[in-house]
């Protein structure tokens, strides 16, 4: 199967365009200085009429004109039936949860979807401890689910809701594949205590990976992912954690009870 990678111009020529219609996997890259809104939402109502599409990608890094576009752009997608992966990387696109909001609804939509990928970092959402939890929303209308990626770098002050985010996923019967980025989110260590309780029930997880970087979580804190969480992961095959900034190193001890993944890299 043929990825297409489509850096669309202006001068696109219709049997270039007619390859949408077909391709199974595509990866759109909407730069800033080579498309427009409109120029946009041609190729996604192009895209809407491939029923053959069971993968796709969608770069919008940067962004900053389209944050009332993107939920239109991903609607069109629900009338791809085959579609099952899909990844968004809407980082520092100027989104606010109002936005953010409308993408999950947009999302939520791909009934058949099996694997998400989505990356909001950079962006001022998930904010405040009263407002309704968007992500966690859409994922609780998604039980169809196997593979999650969310990237939340940089999305300051979120812990409280980045946390309700794992726990919402730890409640999924399907899932199998988890990475998720906390890159400067700022958790405090009883937010990563509980996100640590949550992945304890996730015994079904095959994939997990992690990455910590930046954000403060005491080495206690830490140490009992190592000495609790992942041990307890008994279908786990392949784990990733990335702790650099933390100052943390783990020790043989803790590395040994996890010892029999077939796949273990530990970044500190």
């Amino acid at each position: 199967m043929q990825l297409i990678k489509a850096l669309f111009r202006q001068n696109d020529n219709s049997s270039d365009q007619s390859k949408y219609l077909t391709e199974e996997n595509i990866k759109f890259l909407f730069w800033y200085d080579r498309d427009n809104a409109n120029d946009i939402n041609n190729k996604m109502k192009q895209i809407s009429q491939n029923n053959h599409l069971k993968s796709i990608v969608l770069e919008f890094i940067d962004r900053f004109d389209l944050a009332q576009n993107f939920e239109k752009y991903i609607n069109y997608l629900s009338s791809c039936q085959n579609l099952v992966d899909v990844n968004i990387n809407l980082r520092n696109c100027k989104i606010e949860d109002t936005q953010l909001q409308n993408i999950c609804l947009a999302i939520e939509k791909l009934q058949n979807l099996k694997v998400l990928k989505l990356n909001v970092g950079d962006n001022q959402i998930l904010q405040g401890d009263t407002e309704e939890n968007q992500i966690s929303k859409m994922i609780q209308n998604m039980p169809q689910i196997e593979s999650l990626s969310f990237n939340f770098m940089f999305v300051f002050n979120s812990g409280n809701k980045v946390t309700q985010i794992i726990k919402t996923i730890s409640n999924l019967q399907k899932i199998v594949h988890l990475d998720v980025v906390f890159w400067a989110v700022a958790l405090t260590n009883d937010q990563a205590t509980s996100i640590g309780q949550c992945l304890n029930k996730m015994i079904n997880l095959k994939y997990l990976y992690l990455d910590f970087k930046a954000t403060r979580i005491q080495h206690n804190v830490i140490n009992n992912y190592f000495q609790q969480v992942f041990p307890n992961l008994q279908n786990l095959i392949s784990l990733r954690v990335d702790l650099r900034a933390l100052g943390f190193s783990v020790n043989k001890r803790s590395l040994f009870k996890i010892m029999r993944l077939m796949n273990i890299q530990v970044l500190c």
